[in-house]
């Protein structure tokens, strides 16, 4: 995934025109963090209790990244 997100967020910035770009990990997947934190997200908050999933309510945590748009 690490290799895939550079190539995304070329697509958003170039093709989409996009500033902001946001991904919603579910609290406890420790690998995704690490992920998007290596590729330049930053940690914005934890939606706590805020999806339910089985059940069983969990958290989100969020993560954004600004994007450099040329003009």
């Amino acid at each position: 995934m690490y290799e895939a997100i550079p190539a995304v967020l070329h697509y958003a910035c170039h093709d989409l025109k996009l500033h902001r770009i946001e991904a919603w990990v579910e609290v406890g997947n420790v690998g995704s963090c690490k992920v998007l934190k290596r590729s330049g997200f930053k940690h914005q908050g934890t939606l706590r209790d805020y999806e339910l999933k089985n059940n069983t309510y969990i958290s989100i945590e969020v993560y954004s990244i600004i994007v450099d748009n040329p003009v």
